[in-house]
């Protein structure tokens, strides 16, 4: 167990009494710098937190119904409070709980690595609720259920990992993680006056630009695209690619080979590329003929 405690009125077995307290009595132990990532109102920013760790025990409320109820065992503490912190910004001050001991540094910074996880779990479950909807799935058993959700996690694993990967490794071209990715229509459709590319984009410039279908307006001052506008330009990227190719198929007539895209270089630059790269469900009708296979 590791979560975020909001009351630091809580009874404590300490000379202080109260578990806010308890903790500001306890001394600093360590400087560490940890990286904040960016929000919707606020840019992401590096801070120096002073760690302060203990264990404690919490006392039975005064007021808990049950006189008789057992005390809770002992708990160990965190707090994580923001050094210096920047002019008109709200100074982080995490006090955490964990039921796993923390008795050196090196455990105090896993439980606090552990907790700054907590923005990509957030964002991975708005891809699964938001863009591939599953909450709105009518599926009658729950071994599909189960299946439906299994499938539309590797979707939303794969758009973190490239949303995040352009900021790790952005000078990277955009074929190493996107094997499969279109990128000629991608330019052509984001781009419409000028010359074909000659060569793949880097992993920045394609995100960006498939950020841009979906909306983002890659302005100078606006960072890096999310995984919002990401998904949505990922569905009409599919749009504009699935028109390509069948324009591409009447002006040339059907494929030789029994290949559904044609020949190798075809199949590589296909879409909607299955194993990296799945669809969003637009619709019932839609995610029912799509996982009618998988189902």
């Amino acid at each position: 167990m590791l979560i975020r405690v909001r009351n630091r009125q809580r009874r404590v077995n300490h000379l202080a009494r109260h578990l806010g307290a308890a903790m500001r009595a306890q001394k600093v132990r360590a400087h560490v710098e940890a990286e904040i990532p960016r929000s919707d109102l606020l840019p992401g920013r590096r801070v120096t937190l002073s760690l302060r760790w203990t264990s404690l025990e919490v006392l039975r409320p005064s007021n808990h119904p049950d006189r008789s109820a057992p005390e809770l065992p002992s708990l160990w503490f965190l707090l994580a409070e923001e050094e210096h912190p920047e002019p008109n910004t709200e100074p982080i001050c995490w006090l955490l709980v964990s039921s796993r001991a923390i008795e050196t540094l090196e455990e105090a910074l896993q439980s606090l690595r552990w907790y700054t996880y907590r923005w990509r779990v957030e964002q991975f479950h708005f891809v699964l609720k938001s863009g591939c909807r599953i909450e709105q799935l009518q599926l009658e058993t729950a071994a599909r259920l189960e299946k439906a959700i299994s499938t539309y996690s590797i979707i939303a694993w794969r758009l973190l990992q490239i949303t995040y990967q352009a900021r790790k490794t952005p000078e990277i071209c955009c074929v190493e993680i996107l094997p499969s990715l279109p990128w000629e229509v991608l330019h052509r459709a984001t781009h419409p006056r000028q010359q074909p590319l000659q060569k793949p984009p880097s992993l920045e410039e394609a995100v960006r630009w498939i950020a841009r279908l979906g909306g983002f307006l890659d302005r100078k001052g606006d960072g890096h695209p999310g995984v919002k506008t990401l998904w949505r330009g990922w569905r009409r990227l599919e749009e504009l690619a699935a028109g390509y190719h069948l324009a591409l198929a009447k002006a040339t007539g059907p494929p030789a080979s029994n290949d559904a895209y044609g020949n190798e270089q075809e199949a590589r630059r296909a879409w909607p590329a299955r194993e990296t790269c799945p669809s969003f469900p637009s619709g019932r009708a839609t995610r029912t003929a799509g996982m009618s296979q998988l189902l």
